[in-house]
């Protein structure tokens, strides 16, 4: 009897580490037509001859033009956004590049995707080099300073990946019972003298900072490489959103029974649609813009694509842990 509720508490636990709890669109309830009847709103292009003449501005001038605009993407975020394999097509692919694709469409205009790390975005933007960034980013306060957010598009929570023996206690004891029942970001601060990586110079190291005290913090690159080095066994755990928790998984299947992912809503982070300061009639347009993708189904059909199917996998050219 013992073993079979443990075989069921395991297949509940898989279950959830699967589902859309780790990631939700911000789509109202009643406006939720369910999995099989979602409804796919064809695309409205935009009419530039329609746009008022008085409506001047870099943004509106370029796309009344239309002229092509330069769109900035996380070089190495999956399921935001990845380079695909050579010789594919598309020289992307993710989320964040299917919501640029339809923006593109929306407004009539080309597009070019640009892969940068998400440190040189505000730069990028404010020097021009890019037109806007759909980079997986979560506005903060202290990014709000250099750029314009639109309403999110999504919002997603922290997560983190741990070394399985340290949500393991002995069977049958209250510390097992105590352990299998972590599930969060949270609970990593019932666990003492975790070494954690974390991606160097973002919220969720700031966040792991100040949550985490008796934790030795570690900095990396990005994600991907605190992740590496956690299979290398140099840290313990790693902390991020909970999507480049779950893309390492899906990068890295052989590794799972080394890791466990801490996958259950945590934090808000919300993901959102960066622009360069100063032009406010054209963040009004992307706000309005974001409620009706997040509305008609697109932003779920997407959603399900890369978050929960895992396409981006398929084309992708990021390979697992060395």
């Amino acid at each position: 009897m013992k073993l079979a509720r443990r075989l069921s508490l395991l297949g509940i636990l898989v279950s959830l580490a699967a589902c859309a709890l780790v990631v939700r669109p911000e789509v109202e309830p009643s406006a939720d037509p369910g999995p099989n009847k979602a409804k796919r709103a064809g695309i409205v292009t935009i009419d530039s001859a329609k746009i008022p003449l008085d409506l001047s501005s870099p943004y509106w001038d370029k796309i009344r033009s239309g002229k092509t605009l330069v769109i900035g993407v996380n070089r190495r975020y999956p399921p935001f956004g990845a380079p695909t394999k050579p010789g594919s097509k598309r020289a992307w692919v993710g989320f964040d590049i299917e919501i640029a694709e339809h923006l593109g469409r929306t407004l009539g205009v080309p597009i070019e995707i640009r892969g940068m790390a998400s440190a040189d975005i505000g730069e990028a933007l404010a020097t021009g080099e890019i037109d806007l960034a759909m980079a997986g980013l979560t506005r903060t306060v202290e990014r709000s300073v250099q750029v314009n957010f639109s309403s999110p598009y999504l919002v997603v929570s922290l997560g983190a990946l741990i070394e399985r023996r340290f949500v393991e206690g002995t069977q049958g004891t209250d510390e097992e019972r105590r352990r299998n029942s972590f599930d969060s970001y949270f609970d990593l601060a019932q666990i003492p003298g975790l070494r954690i990586g974390v991606a160097d110079n973002t919220r969720p190291q700031r966040l792991a900072s100040a949550q985490f005290r008796e934790a030795k913090l570690i900095p990396y690159p990005d994600a991907n490489t605190a992740a590496e080095a956690l299979a290398r066994g140099e840290v313990n755990a790693v902390v991020h959103d909970a999507p480049a928790i779950r893309a390492w998984q899906v990068l890295n299947p052989s590794l799972g029974r080394r890791f466990t992912a801490l996958l259950a809503p945590a934090t808000e982070e919300p993901i959102c649609i960066a622009i360069r300061k100063g032009d406010l009639e054209f963040l009004r347009f992307l706000d309005v813009y974001v409620e009706e993708i997040r509305h008609d189904g697109t932003i779920k059909r997407y959603y399900q694509r890369h978050f929960v199917d895992s396409a981006w996998a398929k084309q992708s050219d990021l390979g697992g842990a060395k």
